[in-house]
Formats: structure tokens, sequence, C-alpha cells
């Protein structure tokens, strides 16, 4: 399924608090709404000092190993998660966006 069609309603992040938090900031913003047609389902994979943040999408759904259209996609996620956090959580910690198999796609820390 491209990323540029609507998300499936059986996502596992639907109604994930987390996912649906990042969701709702993305619908606030002009630069990121775009990004809201990806399907998402952002996940805690370590908590303290310094979050460990992973976001599975429905980007690259041929699995590629290098040269993904989406890539770019994945870059522009993991800023606006970012951004996100730093501006409403005053925390730091990293970001990983995946593809469906798990295989990140792009990394960032704030």
């Amino acid at each position: 399924m491209p990323a540029t069609s609507s998300r499936p309603s059986n996502w596992p992040g639907n109604g994930d608090p987390d996912t649906e938090a990042f969701r709702k900031h993305l619908a606030e913003g002009e630069a990121s709404a775009g990004l809201l047609a990806i399907s998402m389902h952002v996940m805690t994979e370590h908590t303290g000092p310094a979050l460990s943040i992973r976001i599975i999408t429905n980007l690259d759904p041929e699995l590629r190993d290098s040269g993904s259209p989406d890539v770019a996609k994945a870059d522009k996620l993991a800023e606006a998660f970012a951004d996100w956090h730093t501006s409403e959580y005053k925390d730091h910690g990293t970001v990983k966006v995946s593809n469906p198999a798990t295989e990140t796609m792009a990394t960032l820390s704030w």
C-alpha cells in the first residue's frame, strides 16, 4: 500500500495514545500535514533521561535495502517527532522511523 493512501483502519497504532497525540500534533501544522497519510505506530523502546522511540510505518512497502523513495518522508517524520517532543515535553532522546519489517529508515537524536 503506498504511503500516500489513507491509513488502514486496522493499523496497529490506531487508538494508541502516543500515536494519536503525535498525529494530532501533525494535523496542527501545515508543514507536516502531508505526513498524516502515513500509517504509523509510535512505540517507546526505552524511558529514562534519554528516550528511545521507534515509529513503525507503512513506508517502503517493498522493503528495499537502499534507495527507497520513502527515505525523505522517513527523515521528515523523524524531524517532526523530534521537534514536537522538544517543544512539548522539553526532553531528549532518539527516534527511529522504520518500515513494516522494522528496518530503520531514519534516525534522529534531539
